[in-house]
Parts: structure tokens; sequence; C-alpha cells
């Protein structure tokens, strides 16, 4: 029962942001927002007692960057297979805040989120390769939808690559240098 309440507390907090975030249009409120999901995700984790996630390896920083090549090529075919359309890549600011936003505190606070609890918790009942589905599928709907391919495609990869190392840090590592890349090609 209680991990029912947790879960559904973690729904509450993770859904809320895009209202509040909407809503206000602030960089601060979305960097307070992300912070306090990162917070409730890491205590719920530990209420949960779900093992440790940043597990440091040696190359995993290499291994990282070969997986953002990967990504890039998975992402190449599912454009091909389904076009975004030119309006979906937005403007960004080089507001200081948004870029630490955009490139160190969402990518952690959505890997903790995504990949940290409610893959583990999925893994829990639906497996390995149901969990990972389960998250991308709750991950994309957490993002625009116009981008829903290619986000759900994204997921896949960073779930797998949770799996094979076990650890977050890889993934951490490929979402953060994904949105340098997105954001330098907003500019």
């Amino acid at each position: 029962m209680r991990s029912r309440i947790l879960f559904l507390l973690f729904l509450l907090v993770l859904f809320s942001g895009p209202l509040i975030v909407g809503l206000s249009g602030s960089v601060w409120t979305a960097t307070i927002w992300y912070a306090s999901l990162l917070t409730v995700t890491l205590t719920i984790m530990k209420l949960e007692r779900l093992g440790p996630m940043f597990i440091y390896r040696k190359g995993i920083v290499l291994r990282s960057l070969l997986y953002l090549l990967l990504l890039y090529g998975l992402l190449a075919v599912t454009s091909l297979i389904f076009p975004q359309e030119s309006s979906t890549v937005q403007k960004l600011s080089l507001d200081p805040a948004m870029i630490v936003l955009l490139v160190v505190l969402a990518p952690l606070a959505e890997e903790v989120a995504f990949r940290g609890y409610a893959q583990a918790i999925a893994k829990r009942r639906l497996g390995t390769n149901g969990a990972i589905i389960m998250t991308s599928l709750l991950f994309s709907l957490f993002h625009p939808f116009s981008v829903f391919p290619q986000i759900f495609v994204t997921s896949l990869l960073l779930g797998t690559i949770k799996e094979v190392h076990g650890s977050l840090v890889p993934c951490v590592i490929v979402h953060c240098l994904n949105n340098v890349v997105a954001l330098v090609v907003s500019l």
C-alpha cells in the first residue's frame, strides 16, 4: 500500500511540472520544480530501498559518447519514418539559468525520476523489457507530443543503457550531451 501511495505522489509531482511551469513561464519556476522532482524522487527511492544508482566505472564517458552517436543514428532513422515539423525546434535564450536547467538539472532529475525510480518500480512487475517500454511511454508523455517518436526511441536507448550498466551515470551523460546539442541547434 505504501509503495502505491509513494508512486501516486511521484506521478502527482511529475505531471504537475508542465502545468506549473507552463502557467508561470519562468525559468526559475522550472528550476525549482526540477529540483523538487529530484528531491522527491530521491526521497521516495530511499524509502523504497532502491539500490545505488550512480556507479562510476572506468571508460563510462567514452562509452557514453558512443551511445550518443548510436542515439543520433537511431534518431535519423526515426525521423525518416516519422518526420518532424521544422517548427518543433524552439528558439531559446542564452540565459545562464536556462542553460544550467537544460544541460544539467533537467537531465539529472529526469534520469533519476524515469530510469532510476519509475523503471525500477516497473521492473518489479513487468520485467526488464516491459519496464523499459512502460518508462519510455511515460517519458514520452512528459514531453511535447510533436516529438513523441524521437523521445520514445531516446528513452528506449536510455532505459537499455541503464539496464546494461546498472547505473544512471551513462544515462545522465548521454541525456546532458543530447541537451547540449539540442541547445546549440536551437540558437
